[in-house]
């Protein structure tokens, strides 16, 4: 019963513990084939990114353009980081990652934008090499 109880501990601890996430949850699904099924060049406006995406992360300005940028990212720990002495063997954390760049004119429609995907783990620990 103990080592039941023991196991259900260490499982719910490394499910709670083993994730995060930052920045836009509304971008979390997007794919490269939406975003060119939905965005127009010099047709799809800000209203209907803010209408898609909500608010951007940050909004800049590069030669008089203004620049949406939309970042989201999670990371999920592995779960030999939890169990004590093996995490310093070997530990880590699986992270993905996506961000979209919307580039408009004067006007407010979108002139150009960029998507980018990531997937990377992370390694630590003494095996944790490679």
């Amino acid at each position: 019963m103990k080592k039941i109880l023991l196991a259900s501990v260490i499982a719910c601890t490394a499910i709670v513990a083993g994730c995060a996430s930052s920045g836009n949850p509304a971008i979390k699904n997007v794919t490269a084939d939406e975003l060119r099924e939905n965005i127009i060049k010099g047709k799809t406006t800000k209203y209907d990114i803010k209408a898609l995406y909500g608010e951007p992360n940050s909004v800049s300005l590069s030669n008089g353009y203004e620049i949406w940028t939309y970042q989201y990212g999670e990371s999920t720990s592995h779960p030999t980081n939890f169990i004590p002495i093996v995490d310093m063997f070997s530990s880590g954390a699986d992270s993905q990652g996506k961000s979209i760049i919307f580039e408009f004119y004067k006007n407010g429609t979108v002139k150009n934008y960029s998507f980018s995907k990531s997937n990377d783990t992370y390694k630590s620990g003494i095996l944790g090499k490679g």
